[in-house]
């Protein structure tokens, strides 16, 4: 037995342990199983090692006592030899998809095609999932993204009081302002 197929066979004693210590079992028997007769099968029938202990390629036969088809969820063959496992439409539910950051979606917050990753907001932000510069993200609305004419009276903070007018009274630049009639006459004067 040459010294790779030791190392190898030290990995999967090592995998198969993990697999029987891990919870898979209890959580989805069937898949458990299919990992299980895996290991086992390359334990006992390896036909080709690559490269070294840390990246190993294993060919596993399928004859005899191999797997030679999957059914269920994951499908493969039937046949022997290589075969491409598929797996099911919508048989991945969102707990086995994999775990995702607080506040955040699964997406691609680039503009370009890659793999999905969370886009996360921050706590206590109020920030908004938005399209700002084709950067899919969290953060405030820019006015830039909201359309013409969208803002309607209602949705203008509350006046003060009676007789009121919008404007700016005070020098420079800057927010709208409630304006008395009284300021109002002074502009005009």
């Amino acid at each position: 037995m040459a010294i790779n197929e030791l190392k190898v066979g030290a990995n999967l004693t090592r995998l198969e342990s993990t697999l029987l210590r891990s919870s898979l079992q209890n959580r989805d028997p069937a898949l458990y199983q299919v990992i299980l007769n895996l290991i086992r099968n390359a334990q006992s029938q390896i036909n080709t090692v690559q490269g070294n202990a840390s990246e190993i390629d294993i060919l596993i036969s399928s004859g005899g006592a191999g797997i030679n088809e999957l059914t269920g969820d994951v499908t493969a063959g039937p046949g022997t030899g290589s075969q491409v496992a598929t797996i099911a439409n919508n048989a991945v539910t969102n707990p086995k998809l994999r775990d995702s950051n607080a506040l955040s979606v699964i997406g691609r917050s680039a503009n370009s095609t890659g793999d999905p990753a969370d886009i996360s907001a921050v706590a206590a932000s109020a920030s908004v999932l938005r399209e700002s510069g084709s950067v899919l993200g969290f953060g405030a609305i820019a006015t830039g993204g909201i359309t013409d004419a969208a803002v309607t009276y209602a949705k203008i903070q509350d006046v003060t009081a009676t007789q009121r007018l919008l404007g700016r009274n005070s020098a420079g630049s800057g927010d709208v302002e409630e304006v008395t009639i009284s300021q109002a006459l002074d502009w005009l004067t």
